[in-house]
Parts: structure tokens; C-alpha cells; sequence
């Protein structure tokens, strides 16, 4: 039999650090954005080598050729 324990959302994080998981709680919305902000500093190396894993996205496999150059050029589509 596995126990479970109910906690009220006020002991459930609020934020949590998507680049290295930290959590923040109700109230603490300005030291979780400085800490993003720093966090995503103090890794820029390893995210930006990450993005360039990625695959491309699925606009990037579509048969028409100048558009696909276009959002290449321009950085976001429509």
C-alpha cells in the first residue's frame, strides 16, 4: 500500500527555475525572476549548445523553399 500526503498549495512552489529546477513559493515572484535572470547568465554556454541539438522545427521541413528562407532571415514567422 503506498501512503500519500495532501499538501495545501501554499507548501506547493509557485515558480520553479525551468534551467535548473529551484523552486519559489507564493510570494516570492521577484527573487524567482532575479534568479532566472542569473541563472540563465551563469549557463548561457550550456543553453545555447542545447538549442543547437534541437531539432528543427517543422516549418523548417516544408517544401517551400522562400519562405523557409524568409523566416531564417526575419527570426519568427507570419
Amino acid at each position: 500500500m503506498r501512503l500519500r500526503f495532501w499538501l495545501p498549495r501554499t507548501a506547493q512552489p509557485r515558480y520553479i527555475c525551468r534551467i535548473c529546477g529551484k523552486p519559489f513559493y507564493e510570494g516570492e515572484r521577484v527573487a524567482w525572476e532575479s534568479h532566472a535572470v542569473k541563472c540563465a547568465r551563469d549557463n548561457h554556454d550550456a543553453l545555447v549548445a542545447e538549442m543547437h541539438t534541437r531539432r528543427p522545427p517543422a516549418l523548417f521541413q516544408a517544401a517551400d523553399k522562400e519562405y523557409e528562407k524568409w523566416v531564417r532571415e526575419h527570426g519568427r514567422a507570419g
